[in-house]
């Protein structure tokens, strides 16, 4: 039988922390996730702050006629 944790150490923050302050992550052997919410969370608004960023980039290589046709404002 698999030995029970009731804490983990998030390897972003190395703070100690109950197993509860993980989410869930059903893809895992013991059903959390590697980091902490809070680190999560982080990680989460980097990952969508560099997805804005790259949809402003392709925004701005397409011509004037494609941003009308697509509906994009200026």
């Amino acid at each position: 039988m698999p030995e029970v944790k009731f804490s983990r150490t998030c390897p972003a923050c190395m703070t100690e922390k109950p197993i509860t302050e993980f989410p869930r992550n059903a893809s895992t052997a013991d059903g959390r996730g590697a980091y902490c919410r809070p680190c999560h969370a982080k990680a989460a608004k980097r990952s969508r702050e560099r997805a804005r960023a790259k949809y402003a980039e392709m925004v701005a290589l397409l011509s004037p006629s494609d941003r009308a046709r697509l509906g994009i404002a200026d």
